[in-house]
């Protein structure tokens, strides 16, 4: 039996990807455990997952180097570890493909089952039955500017015209949007939430957030201006993702490759392709999905 450490430590959105990664090694290597170095605060979104022996908490590079030399057969480190990793996008090579595969690829692993999936065990505590139905779920904050959509607020009262409820997840720094009940839940607790159908319908951005939902089968509306869903995002049967004509155009001229804006937080174009994106599409995707 061969003995395998996968060193993916952050973020939620690399994690999750992770576990995609993980189905694959134990495709190619039948007869494998598999120790997963990772960082602690995302140990939920890995402790469930069937396929993994042991999680690996970390205290710095060095203390990987020290425990990967530890008797494994096989070391895999995806991980981005440096800026050249982190404009991985920007090469050539990897310009039209899924961060997914970038990762794949320095494993040198094949992806035979591309399917999103994540494991919670256990119930979501708390009473949601004051709710009214359809539900919408919303995440409204990225930790870049340029990913985010400014129009969330706009949204959320065209749907309470239409007696949605809507549910806003996130940090408590995120401001609450009128109308909606704002929700701050562990990752874990927000796992639980989409595996128990607690909403009809999610709609976010490029975020870890969205990727959880659409693992579940939630149906799920992706809103993308600074990255496309070519190198990022969720993907699946109940994922839709709204582009805005500028952020297709400027892919086009650059022949793939996702937004300039996100490496220095201002598109070089002069403004926000994301907000181009107007509320009436995003209705009309909650409507066709719900």
């Amino acid at each position: 039996m061969k003995k395998i450490a996968l060193v993916l430590q952050r973020t939620i959105g690399d994690v999750i990807l992770g576990n995609v990664l993980v189905k694959n090694i134990k495709l190619k290597y039948l007869d494998s455990t598999i120790d997963w170095f990772v960082n602690s605060e995302y140990n939920s979104l890995v402790e469930d997952n069937p396929n993994v022996s042991t999680i690996v908490n970390l205290k710095d590079w060095e203390d990987v180097l020290r425990r990967i030399c530890m008797g494994y057969d096989v070391v895999l480190v995806p991980q981005q570890t440096n800026a050249i990793d982190n404009s991985w996008h920007q090469h050539e090579e990897y310009r039209h493909k899924h961060l997914l595969d970038f990762y794949a690829q320095r494993c040198d692993l094949p992806i035979i089952d591309r399917k999103l999936e994540l494991y919670a065990n256990g119930a979501l505590e708390g009473d949601w039955s004051h709710l009214q139905t359809p539900t919408v779920a919303i995440h409204t904050k990225t930790l870049a500017d340029v990913k985010d959509w400014s129009k969330f607020t706009e949204l959320v009262k065209e749907l309470n015209k239409k007696n949605y409820s809507v549910i806003q997840l996130g940090t408590k720094s995120d401001i609450a949007i009128d109308g909606a009940t704002k929700v701050t839940l562990s990752l874990k607790e927000i796992m639980l939430f989409f595996k128990e159908k607690s909403c009809n319908i999610f709609v976010g951005l490029d975020s870890g957030l969205t990727y959880i939902s659409a693992a579940f089968g939630t149906p799920t509306i992706q809103i993308m201006g600074a990255t496309t869903n070519v190198t990022s995002g969720a993907w699946g049967n109940d994922v839709v993702t709204l582009l805005s004509e500028q952020n297709k155009e400027c892919v086009k001229q650059r022949k793939g490759i996702r937004c300039h804006g996100i490496l220095g937080g201002k598109c070089q174009f002069g403004g926000k392709c994301i907000n181009n994106i107007s509320v009436g599409q995003v209705l009309n995707e909650i409507k066709n999905n719900i």
